[in-house]
C-alpha cells in the first residue's frame, strides 16, 4: 500500500492515496482481490503482481516464462526483517553465531543468491566481495536513497488499510 500512496501524491505518514488508488483500480475492474500466485498469472487471472521484488524472483518468477520484474522509479520503499535472539533460548551463544554468520560476506552473498537485496550490499560492492552473477541477477533499482518506513508509519498505516479496505473492495 505505500507503493501505491508513495506514485499518488501521498506519503509514509499519509498512506489514504494508496487506498483510494486500489479504490479506483476495483472500480474499473483491474483490481482482483486474489492471493496472486504463479498458477493465477499463468492464467492471467493476474497478469500483474505488486509485490516486493526478491519474493517475486523466487517464487513466481522459476515457473513463470518472461516474469518482468521492475521496481517502480516513482514508489520505492524498503523495508527491514526483524531479528531477535532471546536471552532465554537454550543456547543463545550458538543464536548469536547464526546472526554472525548471517552478516558475513558469505551469509550477505546467500541472502543475495536468494535474490534478496541484503542490508550490507553496498559494502560487498564496494569491497569486491559481492556474488557479481547473483547481483546482476537483480532487477534494476531507482537511483537515491531507500525510504524506509518507522514502526508508527507502518502500525498508523495498517489501522488505516484495516478501517478502509472494505471501502475498496466492498
Amino acid at each position: 500500500m505505500f507503493a501505491s500512496a508513495l506514485a499518488n501524491g501521498g506519503s509514509l505518514d499519509n498512506i489514504t492515496p494508496g487506498v483510494s488508488y486500489f479504490k479506483k483500480l476495483h472500480s474499473v475492474g483491474n483490481f482482483v482481490p486474489v492471493t496472486a500466485s504463479a498458477a493465477t498469472m499463468e492464467s492471467g487471472q493476474t497478469p500483474i503482481i505488486v509485490w516486493w521484488d526478491y519474493l517475486l524472483a523466487s517464487e513466481i518468477g522459476p515457473s513463470v516464462k518472461g516474469l518482468k520484474i521492475v521496481i517502480p522509479s516513482d514508489a520505492s520503499y524498503a523495508a527491514y526483517y526483524d531479528q531477535a535472539i532471546s536471552k532465554f533460548a537454550p543456547h543463545p551463544a550458538a543464536a548469536r553465531l547464526w546472526e554472525e554468520y548471517l552478516y558475513s560476506t558469505t551469509g550477505q552473498n546467500l541472502w543475495l543468491q536468494g535474490e534478496a537485496r541484503p542490508i550490507e550490499l553496498s559494502t560487498l560492492v564496494k569491497d569486491g566481495t559481492v556474488d557479481q552473477a547473483a547481483y546482476k541477477a537483480l532487477p534494476p533499482a531507482p537511483a537515491g536513497n531507500v525510504t524506509f518506513p518507522t514502526q508508527a508509519q507502518q502500525a498508523a498505516a495498517e489501522n488505516i488499510v484495516a478501517q478502509q479496505w472494505s471501502s475498496v473492495i466492498g
